[in-house]
């Protein structure tokens, strides 16, 4: 039945632009399934799953998936450092390896998906559509050069998914939502307070600290551990850089075709529109007493301006003298070209409906009122192959150009196993060699840069070894051990200013932490007010602002001990004194403000679909971290 979906494609040219929806559909099937089958895995086994082996390059496809949706979310934003706080390696074997205990758990109990539920699923998907209608020429084609991935496999992974979209309907069954969790839930969400706080910390002390010979010896010897160097190792590495490797590759004519006909949609102009407008302004914060009257008054003026302009006067001329734009009246109320998402719905479905030198009536926005003359318009066109040509030549050299690198990488290092040489091998090569040196958990490596692939490869490696290739600037690198540091204490007299600077912090801490329990009894006392007693101990009285259970407070950032403590308390009481990260700090509530019970009951329903949601989610983990714990699938996250 899936075998006639794909009958009669040769010769099928794509007319239809796909390349963005390629990448959204990436981002959903992919993420679940990462990308084409597991035949080759370069270099090991990352783990053994009920007796089946989890090849690296199944890790490996899984994290880059991950890494490219993340990179897409953010834009120019993300980087390779919050890959590292998302802790994306460990979510990447996690996924891997979760997928297949379900797989597992749903084999055991006898859940089976059929070649007409897979098909029926595919023909749902909008990516394989054309005209409307589901086209298996469309789909083999996508497939083919969006994934670079054959429809046996592809329907293989759905047909997967499908199966484990069924055990978790069957691991959930029964799940329910009290109103007592939701008007919970919505608490959490929606009720806030106000403190004023004070916040007592240790630097203006650290000045008054003083310290002697013994004091410090005495420190060192209780925080040693603190000051341990940490392990070093001397590294010698082979470097293969993708870059000097482009001068030797070609990309035929034909490449350059195949890949601007599938993502012919990225060279894609949408169509822009040059727009004249004036705008008078309303006020969005002004009194509610006052607030229709002002609005009347603004559109009468937009609307007399409509009429002169409907007689024949300079519509330019009247934005300079009359427009509340200031940054477009000086040029005749002119917004330049613009597309689609940029301006406010309102404006922008007035502009896109006008032909060139039409006028508009008055169009209200959050800004104020509006009358709008359409100027120009540029129609939505697709770039040429021949303008876009040297832009997907080049495109395609630097893909080509990292997978070269890549293999001769692995060739480098299937080499070294059978031979047992590196440097020799290198320099034949021409490969440049170089030798650096640095401690575990460097983020900087000297000759290198920021890199903590490179770091963690080098502390994984055993002595007459070499390491698997890691990516980093423009090519691989290779690496191999020279001479291990261990970890040592340094003398006390190197790092002597250091221990004095932790000693005096020590210190300063201790003061403050008497002086805010002093501050603290004295409140409790009832005999003098929160205000007094700060500016006494010369101490700033800041403002939280209102802020949730979760909230950021103002000055000191979010702190969950602090909000917790604010809740708890009655209007006009005062919190005891509370350690955060930057003092001691001590506050008394000035407000509640208590939910709304109106507004509960409109979000009732999607709090409902939230909760079940999250309860869902969190049964399935539950499931999934027990069945590994009893079938002693261990984890090694060292491996990546």
């Amino acid at each position: 039945m899936l075998g006639a979906m794909r009958k009669n494609v040769k010769g099928f040219l794509v007319k239809a632009i796909i390349g963005l929806v390629v990448f959204a559909f990436i981002g959903t099937i992919f993420l679940v399934w990462g990308v084409g089958d597991q035949k080759e895995h370069k270099g090991r086994i990352i783990a053994n799953v009920f007796g089946e082996e989890v090849p690296y390059q199944e890790y490996t496809n899984e994290y880059r998936q991950l890494y490219e949706y993340y990179r897409n979310q953010f834009k120019g934003d993300w980087s390779q450092d919050m890959a590292e706080r998302f802790q994306l390696k460990k979510i990447a074997l996690d996924n891997v390896i979760n997928r297949r205990v379900m797989i597992h758990e749903a084999t055991r109990q006898g859940i089976s998906v059929n070649d007409e539920e897979v098909m029926n699923k595919i023909r749902s998907m909008p990516i394989f559509f054309r005209n409307g209608r589901f086209d298996p020429r469309m789909y083999v084609r996508v497939l083919e050069y969006g994934m670079h991935m054959d429809a046996t496999t592809f329907e293989h992974q759905i047909k997967r998914g499908l199966i484990i979209d069924r055990l978790r309907e069957r691991l959930k069954a029964g799940i329910k939502v009290s109103k007592r969790e939701l008007l919970d839930m919505y608490s959490e969400q929606n009720e806030k307070v106000e403190a004023d706080y004070i916040l007592l910390t240790p630097d203006k002390f650290i000045s008054e600290v003083s310290v002697v010979d013994d004091e410090i010896q005495a420190y060192f010897e209780k925080h040693e551990k603190e000051y341990e160097l940490p392990q070093q190792r001397k590294i010698r590495y082979v470097y293969i850089d993708s870059q000097s490797l482009k001068e030797s590759l070609t990309i035929d004519d034909e490449s350059i075709q195949k890949h601007y006909e599938t993502y012919k949609d990225k060279y894609r102009v949408p169509k822009e529109v040059q727009a004249l407008h004036i705008l008078i302004k309303i006020n969005p914060r002004e009194d509610e007493a006052t607030k229709e009257a002002t609005k009347e008054a603004a559109k009468k003026k937009a609307e007399d301006l409509l009429k002169r302009i409907k007689e024949g006067e300079d519509f330019a001329k009247l934005a300079k003298e009359f427009s509340e734009d200031a940054g477009s009246a000086v040029k005749g109320g002119d917004l330049g070209y613009f597309g689609k998402g940029r301006m406010t719905p309102n404006f922008e479905q007035a502009v896109f409906d006008m032909g060139i030198g039409d006028v508009s009536a008055v169009v209200e926005t959050p800004f104020g009122y509006h009358i709008i003359k359409v100027e120009d318009i540029k129609a939505a066109r697709t770039k040429p192959l021949e303008e876009v040509k040297q832009q997907i030549l080049t495109q395609l050299l630097d893909e080509k150009a990292w997978e070269e690198a890549e293999d001769k990488a692995y060739n480098l290092v299937r080499s070294f196993y059978k031979t047992g040489k590196l440097e020799e091998i290198a320099v034949k090569a021409e490969y440049p060699v170089g030798q650096t040196e640095f401690a575990e958990g460097s983020k900087i490596i000297p000759n290198i840069g920021q890199s903590e692939e490179f770091g963690k490869a080098a502390f994984e490696l055993k002595k007459d070894d070499v390491s698997m290739p890691v990516r980093a600037n423009t090519g691989f690198y290779v690496l191999r051990l020279i001479e291990e540091i261990p970890p040592r204490i340094p003398e006390l007299a190197k790092i002597r200013e250091e221990l004095i600077q932790g000693l005096k912090k020590e210190k300063a801490e201790e003061k403050v932490k008497e002086l805010a329990g002093e501050f603290s009894n004295k409140l409790q006392t009832g005999k003098v007010d929160f205000t007094s007693l700060a500016k006494e101990y010369q101490l700033t009285v800041k403002n939280t602002g209102e802020i949730s259970h979760q909230g950021y407070i103002k000055g000191l950032g979010s702190n969950p001990e602090v909000n917790n403590a604010l809740f708890r308390l009655k209007e006009g009481e005062y919190t005891q004194a509370i350690h955060t990260n930057r003092g001691y700090c001590i506050a008394v509530l000035k407000k509640r403000i208590s939910v709304d019970l109106n507004k509960f009951k409109e979000e009732e329903e999607s709090l409902r679909e939230q909760s079940l949601r999250a309860k869902e989610q969190q049964l399935i983990s539950v499931w999934v971290e027990r069945t590994k714990r009893e079938n002693n699938i261990i984890i090694d996250y060292n491996k990546v």
